[in-house]
């Protein structure tokens, strides 16, 4: 027998074929976290279970700083390198002669560079 208000399920079980009553309105959230009188509801039922979700927020938090500190350090060394490679590449340049290319190439260099920096300043 249903009562109004509940939701038909066809699960695994063999009970009444419902869920439960629905509430009918929908909680808001507060920067992804359920207001107030909702943790409250969570803490009844399920004691501990705020902080334990405040401290594994806390824990992907500084896991996601930590890669994005990571991956700064990685493209750094990556664009230290490719720097040390292309002034390499500009003095072979220079020593064989071809001054022209070897400018050309040094202020293609400089001009990634100071790009470089200009998004670096502007965030």
């Amino acid at each position: 027998m249903r009562v109004a208000g509940e939701i038909p399920w066809e699960g695994p079980s063999r009970g009444s074929g419902t869920i439960g009553p629905v509430a009918g309105k929908r909680a808001a959230t507060n920067g992804g976290w359920p207001l107030p009188d909702v943790l409250d509801g969570y803490e009844r039922e399920l004691p501990g279970l705020t902080e334990r979700e405040a401290q594994h927020r806390r824990r992907m938090e500084r896991m996601q700083l930590e890669h994005e500190a990571k991956l700064e350090r990685r493209g750094q060394a990556f664009g230290f390198s490719c720097a040390v490679v292309s002034l390499a590449a500009i003095g072979m340049l220079f020593a064989t002669g071809e001054a022209a290319i070897g400018l050309a190439t040094l202020a293609a260099l400089v001009g990634l560079a100071g790009l470089a920096v200009w998004s670096r300043l502007r965030g």
